[in-house]
């Protein structure tokens, strides 16, 4: 699938040196890892919001 972003970045929920359940039936983080991830996202869809339009 084409991307329609010039450079995109995948986030995600796992982090170097855990145990990684995505995507099984007992799929689950940590809060710590949910709190971390979710201010990731926050901020970088700040910096999106924020940054001038691509020419």
């Amino acid at each position: 699938m084409k991307s329609t972003r010039p450079r995109p970045v995948d986030f995600g929920p796992a982090f170097p040196g855990d145990f990684y359940t995505g995507h099984a039936p007992d799929e689950s983080i940590s809060l710590e890892n949910l709190d971390i991830t979710t201010r990731m996202v926050a901020e970088a869809l700040h910096s999106l919001a924020l940054s001038p339009p691509a020419k």
